[in-house]
């Protein structure tokens, strides 16, 4: 994750396009929440999925890029399933 963002800052100089990479993701799950016959989603807009998916994005990855301990750890994993779960979820 260093090396990537390392490569992305270098190459884009931290651009505010950055966190775009995750946009399909929300598109994704925003057409999901449309289709929602389960109630697993709650209703949410196509800019609510795509500005979600960029924060959620930060909770899963920054641990890594920090070398953060828990990056990883089952208690990262547990904050990062919850946190989607938060955002998303019903």
């Amino acid at each position: 994750m260093q090396f990537v963002e390392s490569r992305l800052i270098k190459r884009d100089q931290f651009s505010s396009k950055y966190f775009h990479f995750i946009d399909p993701i929300g598109l994704a799950l925003f057409k999901n929440s449309q289709k929602n016959t389960s109630n697993t989603f709650r209703e949410i807009t196509e800019n609510e999925a795509r500005i979600l998916t960029r924060s959620f994005i930060v909770i899963a990855e920054r641990p890594f890029a920090e070398e953060d301990p828990i990056a990883g750890s089952n208690e990262h994993r547990k904050i990062v399933i919850e946190s989607l779960v938060r955002l998303f979820g019903n």
